[in-house]
């Protein structure tokens, strides 16, 4: 979700003036979500787990790619006695989706995933055996993971909406001095 930020032109001369922080405004500034935007990207969430159609390999260079990863993987999977796991290359985004289709479609009984590295380099896939119960087992946990982690990121986006909501479940009368253009404003978004 990508908002608009309006602001006069007086209103920042004047903030300038008298030292704030803009940096502080964007990085640690309270965060707001409206009940229309959070339902929004809850369901982006969940659309995003709709399969993707699959990449068509066109060019010399990237069938050599994902031939390089089958002899790889047939190696290791060759090996009786090589680790559990096997670390690809560090690749791109393409080629990990390709790895992810073609491994995945070749390989149906081995799990993948991608592992960032500590040194900021590019991300790169791990391959694991595994029987088609743990398989399954992982690829559920890694779906709640990812779900839990969407709600907290959508959580904390909320922001000051949790004050919003609270003062609304209390059904009290809310008093202030010249409030009723901040309120307009506040709902308005």
């Amino acid at each position: 979700l990508d908002r608009t930020f309006l602001v006069q032109a007086s209103s920042l001369t004047f903030l300038a003036e008298n030292n704030f922080d803009f940096n502080k405004l964007v990085k640690d500034g309270i965060s707001f979500l409206s009940l229309d935007d959070e339902d929004e990207i809850r369901a982006k969430g969940v659309a995003t787990e709709a399969p993707r159609d699959p990449v068509v390999i066109k060019k010399e260079e990237d069938k050599a790619y994902v031939q390089k990863l089958f002899d790889k993987v047939d190696a290791w999977i060759a090996c009786p006695d090589a680790e559990s796991t096997l670390s690809l290359d560090p690749a791109n985004g393409f080629h990990r989706r390709l790895c992810y289709q073609e491994v995945g479609a070749r390989y149906p009984h081995l799990y993948m995933f991608k592992k960032d590295p500590e040194d900021g380099g590019q991300p790169h896939i791990v391959v694991e055996r595994m029987t088609g119960e743990e398989k399954e087992e992982r690829e559920c946990k890694d779906q709640e993971e990812k779900k839990s982690k969407m709600e907290a990121e959508l959580a904390k986006a909320v922001g000051f909406r949790r004050v919003l909501d609270e003062l609304v479940s209390t059904k009290k009368l809310v008093v202030g001095h010249n409030m009723i253009m901040d309120l307009a404003s506040v709902f308005d978004q």
